[in-house]
């Protein structure tokens, strides 16, 4: 049940999305890298486009080559010492508090709406 869900995460040292970097996970943004970064874990992410540039972006995580196992294996053990976590951890949730949530995705789409209004009006007036 969803209501476990959060109380599972809590207890984990990390959150790891292990997808292969395929064409799919290539144009995709799992829900659960945000679900991680807010209650400040810290990711292991593969090297799928998008989750790697978010965590290279926001330095909440680190990064494996897909399909290597010696890559994710070490990739855990340089998340080993706390501290590392702790940091990785506080930049996520950071991240997901000034970037990554609803509000500033809000006032994007609505930005975006906007301008689609106003280009088609200015292609309206230019055809008429």
């Amino acid at each position: 049940p969803f209501y476990r869900v959060q109380s599972i995460m809590a207890e984990a040292h990390v959150g790891l999305i292990p997808h292969y970097a395929t064409n799919a996970w290539n144009a995709t943004i799992p829900n659960k890298l945000f679900d991680y970064m807010a209650i400040g874990k810290p990711v292991i992410v593969s090297s799928a486009r998008p989750t790697r540039r978010i965590v290279e972006e926001t330095q909440c995580g680190m990064v494996f080559q897909d399909r290597d196992p010696g890559s994710l294996a070490e990739t855990i053990l340089a998340m080993s010492k706390r501290s590392v976590r702790e940091d990785l951890g506080k930049r996520g949730k950071a991240a997901v508090h000034e970037r990554f949530n609803w509000t500033v995705d809000e006032q994007r789409l609505l930005q975006a709406i906007e301008l689609t209004i106003a280009a088609r009006g200015n292609t309206q007036c230019a055809a008429s």
